[in-house]
């Protein structure tokens, strides 16, 4: 059901915010006019999305005391943790780093370096069932009686607030 759900969001998003020369609300010609230098921030951007995801993850783990480490997941990492942990202490270490990602985003500029955050932080959060079927944040909360299906339309909507909310 979470599969075809990400799929109609996704698709909307594809057909209501445009015409011909939009993609997924941006204008297509912002990016023939990027600078390589405005690729490079973009770039920068993107990886300091996925950072935070992972460090908001691992700073969780220490506030509530469980034991953790990095792990390599394709050509990145993750947080890996153990412990003796309530079931509260289980969704909040998962929740937060979808959560910090895009509350983060709340707060940045229009800088071209915020478009590559806001591009990474809503790709992330608005594929991230599709992506992680039966592991990964979302499942996490459910199986320790978290409501993941609400808390992934909030991430999904704080992600496309900050990246529509940029003037392309």
């Amino acid at each position: 059901m979470n599969k075809i759900i990400s799929i109609l969001i996704i698709l909307s998003f594809l057909f209501f915010t445009g015409c011909q020369t939009y993609y997924l609300g941006v204008r297509g010609d912002w990016l023939k006019k990027a600078s390589l230098q405005d690729a490079g921030w973009m770039a920068v951007g993107a990886v300091a999305s996925l950072a935070v995801h992972e460090c908001a993850h691992m700073l969780t783990c220490e506030l509530v005391n469980a034991d953790y480490t990095f792990k390599q997941k394709g050509w990145g990492f993750e947080v890996a943790y153990d412990g003796d942990l309530s079931e509260s202490d289980h969704r909040w270490i998962c929740r937060s780093g979808l959560l910090v990602q895009n509350g983060l985003g709340l707060f940045l500029d229009d800088s071209i370096f915020s478009r590559g955050y806001h591009l990474a932080s809503a790709g992330m959060t608005w594929t991230y069932p599709l992506r992680n079927n039966g592991s990964g944040d979302l499942y996490e909360i459910d199986k320790h009686g978290g409501k993941a299906d609400l808390e992934w339309a909030i991430y999904s909507a704080m992600g496309a607030h900050n990246f529509f909310k940029i003037d392309w």
